[in-house]
């Protein structure tokens, strides 16, 4: 989805998902940016980690994907205002970190290089960005307490109550289960019994939270 310059400016210094920067700010970082269009299920960048881009999320899932030799394990989705791909540029483009759109995305990119002129001369572009780094930083922490302690019943429960918008878990059932690192079926078999209980009802890449409060006991195993 391709939109207007006003309608990200204003997303930009106030809606929700953007980074609050002062206009003047935002003028520039959109003068410097490219708007792009990019389908679900490919790299937003060369493989090669040439032509690097700072992405700013505006609509749609991405996920970062740690490949190498084993079977790809996702590391966290991605969601509307989320800075991608300065990771990659902070660690010079580590080539087992892999950045996939989920949906089709759309993304205002920037050049790295130019990204980085602007957080020098920035101090809120600068907290922005820290801001997208901590959260991811917490994202990973939890993920990886609830994998080391907890039934399959109570991590999906979590992950269901944290990721969840407006009672909504707009995620497929596969990438659900990319980011528990479980088989697909587990977690079928999991949501089917919560579908019984009354406790979700699941459709097509949307699982409707019916009974957060019942979720939230199985996710503290009472």
């Amino acid at each position: 989805m391709l939109t207007d310059s006003r309608a990200i400016e204003r997303w930009l210094t106030h809606e929700p998902g953007g980074l609050s920067l002062p206009p003047r700010l935002a003028s520039e970082l959109q003068e410097a940016s490219q708007l792009r269009s990019i389908a679900g299920g490919t790299r937003l960048e060369p493989q090669d980690g040439t032509d690097a881009h700072v992405h700013l999320l505006y609509d749609g899932l991405a996920k970062l994907v740690l490949t190498g030799e084993r079977k790809p394990v996702t590391l966290t989705v991605l969601q509307r205002g989320a800075l991608i791909g300065d990771l990659q540029l902070l660690l010079g483009a580590p080539r087992d970190v892999e950045l996939q759109a989920v949906s089709d995305v759309t993304v205002l990119s920037i050049r790295a290089e130019r990204f980085l002129e602007l957080v020098r001369v920035s101090p809120q572009l600068t907290r922005a960005w820290l801001d997208s780094l901590a959260g991811r930083v917490q994202t990973l922490q939890d993920r990886l307490g609830e994998a080391l302690a907890g039934t399959l019943d109570q991590r999906i429960s979590i992950t269901l109550l944290d990721q969840a918008a407006d009672g909504v878990f707009a995620y497929s059932q596969t990438l659900l289960a990319e980011l528990l690192g479980v088989q697909r079926s587990s977690v079928s078999r999991v949501l089917s019994q919560f579908q019984r209980d009354g406790l979700v009802d699941v459709a097509y890449r949307r699982i409707t939270l019916l009974d957060t409060a019942g979720l939230a006991a199985i996710a503290a195993g009472t």
